[in-house]
């Protein structure tokens, strides 16, 4: 009887929606990882291209700023799908990048990926913050979706600013 209990207990916790994003956004990460492994080479070209290419401010706020958006709506309304889709899309794409970036740049690649993703990696962890609070249903809603905002715009402005004019320098 003491097994039994344990596995309707088990089987409760992996019904919850903050395990469930947690396991979409795992799979997103490894199959980032593993899409960048099984690239083409012509893709490796294509991100010494992109280190290089000059990114406008707008276009800038609005590739930080639309995660943060379309996972918002899903909160408004309830559609736990989407919020799902925009996390685990958002870790494949930074798992995929940066993948592709440490090989296409050899032994600089681990300094280009930390300049190149520099916004990613300092909002993904605020995305998922934001996922997981939404999830777990606390209620402060519109203070989490101000701080990922003011989040994604000082880190947009830091990196037009400073980090991306940097990079171009140095590459």
């Amino acid at each position: 009887m003491h097994k039994d209990i344990r596995f309707k207990a088990f089987f409760v916790w992996i019904r919850h929606p903050a395990f469930a994003l947690l396991l979409w956004s795992v799979m997103g990460l490894i199959l980032g990882t593993l899409f960048a492994a099984f690239a083409d080479i012509s893709c490796f070209s294509l991100m010494r291209q992109a280190v290089t290419a000059p990114v406008s401010i707008v276009v800038s706020f609005a590739s930080q700023l639309l995660p943060f958006l379309i996972a918002a709506y899903a909160v408004n309304i309830s559609g736990l799908w989407l919020l799902y889709t925009v996390c685990s899309c958002k870790l494949f794409s930074f798992a995929y990048t940066g993948s592709l970036i440490w090989v296409a740049f050899g032994s600089a690649g681990w300094l280009v990926r930390w300049l190149f993703l520099f916004s990613d990696i300092i909002l993904v962890p605020v995305l998922c913050w934001y996922c997981f609070r939404r999830t777990l249903g606390d209620s402060s809603e519109k203070k989490d979706f101000r701080i990922c905002i003011g989040f994604a715009v000082i880190t947009a402005l830091i990196n037009c600013l400073f980090i991306s004019p940097f990079l171009a320098k140095i590459i």
